[in-house]
């Protein structure tokens, strides 16, 4: 008796498993026609119905007015975003850590892209640093004489973006 359940349940086993392939194939089949008389090229494509934000609202809203440009709460310190043992021995030199508005940077940096990702009144801390023996990028190899340029979200300390100067 035993045996015979063994079978029953083994074959109802293989009923469901065919059944299930056999409905999964039915749903996902299709007409026979793919491709007959139709090309890509007479597909119109129709754009999103929404017109393209020109101004969007920044993610990292503006704070100058809130926490003033010498704010002891803020995560992005001189002393968190450089290693002066790094430094040391590269021979660099530091030549600006400034808490300033993202606006003051761009005009810093000489930078033609403008996030619209940050306010312009959203507080950062710039930093500089001049490595007269040049600096060894990870993508870019040796910049030489190199001047570098970064940006950290003063409230949060997170590296927002920076260039490398020749």
């Amino acid at each position: 008796m035993n045996r015979i359940n063994k079978k029953i349940h083994s074959l109802s086993l293989a009923f469901v498993l065919v059944a299930s392939v056999g409905a999964y194939a039915f749903a996902f089949q299709g007409d026979g026609n793919e491709g007959a008389g139709t090309s890509d090229a007479n597909v119109e494509v129709k754009a999103d119905s929404k017109p393209l934000n020109d101004n969007p609202e920044p993610i990292l809203k503006g704070n100058a007015d809130q926490s003033g440009l010498q704010s002891q709460s803020f995560k992005a310190t001189k002393s968190s975003v450089l290693d002066e043992n790094y430094l040391e021995e590269q021979n660099a030199e530091v030549k600006l850590t400034e808490y300033m508005m993202y606006e003051e940077f761009v005009k810093l940096a000489r930078d033609d892209a403008v996030s619209t990702e940050i306010a312009k009144d959203r507080v950062v801390l710039a930093v500089q640093v001049y490595y007269p023996n040049g600096l060894e990028h990870p993508r870019f190899g040796l910049i030489k004489n190199c001047l570098a340029t970064g940006m950290y979200d003063a409230e949060t300390g997170e590296y927002l973006g920076g260039s490398f100067q020749q």
